[in-house]
């Protein structure tokens, strides 16, 4: 098997099949087999609903089981990046931004860039007054 069909098939069972089978084990622990059955012949769809009944313990699993070992409870998953090249950005005819819109942007940006000196110096007296009180004491 191959190292993708893996890794589809490893995704496939913690974020599929994990769920409906944590769900059906709680039910069986609280009804039995007949709680389990209920599942079958009652319910209209009735995977759906399992997978949401046992969706938060699997979430709780897989996250313990990413302690042990990360991509191990929720697998890493590949991706196709595109970056486009500095040729692509400078097309005019791609970019329409009219001079009121960056003069926006460059408001907001510095208004950001105020509250983060703020919060800095903040940060910063706090650290000074706690390392003072130790010293003091």
């Amino acid at each position: 098997m191959a190292k993708d069909q893996l890794e589809t098939f490893h995704l496939l069972l913690m974020q599929e099949y994990l769920p409906v089978g944590l769900a059906l084990m709680e039910r069986a622990s609280k009804g039995g087999p007949k709680k389990v059955m209920q599942a079958w012949t009652e319910l209209e769809e009735p995977l759906d609903q399992l997978r949401t009944e046992g969706d938060a313990k699997a979430t709780l699993l897989r996250d313990q089981l990413d302690k042990i070992r990360p991509g191990l409870g929720n697998p890493v998953v590949s991706v196709d990046v595109v970056v486009n090249t500095s040729k692509d950005i400078n097309d005019d005819d791609d970019i329409n931004v009219d001079e009121d819109s960056i003069n926006d942007l460059f408001r907001v940006l510095n208004r950001i860039d105020k509250n983060l000196k703020i919060l800095d110096d903040s940060i910063d007296a706090d650290l000074y007054e706690s390392s003072s009180n130790k010293m003091s004491d």
